[in-house]
């Protein structure tokens, strides 16, 4: 894989297809391959340049000592965009990686073509303010990390309840989750610090000045963004759009691609207005 010294590291990324340039941004502790799995092919098919880049923590990207900030990781995104010629880029991130889009966008709107915002853009509930902080715990205290534990905390929270009574269905989640090998715990604890300190901002009064072209996707079982919240945000954005995947928790990107792709593909190929 190609590596860009970019803002002080070295980022790991992989760049194919041709046309309009799309940038993929990871969850957290999601690695870059995961997306050969799911939507990187099927956009390449539909005509983009698809690049995407492990997060600063993620080898083969550098792994600083913590913490990090989602700020640093949009950053990071910025220097990369910029050294390797992407702008302006469609921008699509999931989970944490929305949350870089939204920084990217604050900050450099020039760069950003069209954002996408899967099961990110929401206010954070009592349960997220509970999690976040105990899994930052975790990671610092925890070395060696228990795979398992990383396993049953996003089979528990972000598939479906029904999901979790059918074995084979857990099987596959479970083996294609433990597939990799362990993060290393500075990335780990880095990047839940970052997901900690972005409860703090002033959500809403951001999302008011997002003055670029924006999806925000969500799934309807999803307890990190909520369909009513990323409702509610997309509603603040100047230039928000709003859409939810049925039946699916914060896994959908990995479960309905088809949908999640052709999402993406509407709106970033919209007729302009």
């Amino acid at each position: 894989m190609p590596r860009a010294s970019a803002n002080g590291i070295d980022i790991s990324y992989t760049d194919g297809g041709d046309g309009d340039p799309l940038v993929l941004v990871n969850g957290l502790g999601q690695p870059a391959s995961s997306w050969e799995l799911t939507l990187a092919p099927a956009l390449r098919a539909e005509g983009f340049r698809v690049v995407t880049w492990d997060l600063r923590g993620t080898p083969p990207t550098s792994v600083p000592e913590p913490p990090y900030t989602v700020a640093d990781m949009a950053a990071d995104c910025i220097a990369l965009v910029e050294a390797i010629g992407l702008a302006p880029a469609h921008l699509v991130g999931y989970s944490l990686g929305g949350w870089i889009v939204e920084e990217v966008g604050l900050h450099r709107p020039d760069l950003v073509r069209s954002a996408v915002m899967i099961g990110s853009a929401n206010t954070h509930g009592a349960y997220e303010r509970l999690r976040y902080p105990l899994m930052a715990e975790l990671a610092r205290r925890l070395d060696p990390y228990p795979g398992d534990l990383d396993v049953v905390d996003v089979l528990a929270n972000y598939l479906p309840r029904k999901n979790l009574q059918d074995d084979a269905t857990v099987e596959m989640w479970a083996g294609t989750l433990d597939a990799g090998p362990p993060p290393p715990r500075e990335g780990r604890q880095g990047q839940w610090d970052a997901a900690v300190t972005w409860m703090d901002r002033d959500a809403e009064a951001r999302w008011r000045r997002l003055d670029v072209d924006t999806l925000v996707l969500a799934f309807e079982h999803d307890v990190d963004s909520p369909p009513a919240r990323a409702e509610a945000a997309a509603a603040l954005m100047p230039r928000g759009r709003f859409e939810m995947i049925p039946d699916v928790g914060h896994l959908g990107v990995f479960e309905r691609i088809d949908a999640v792709q052709a999402a993406i593909t509407s709106f970033v190929r919209r007729p302009a207005p």
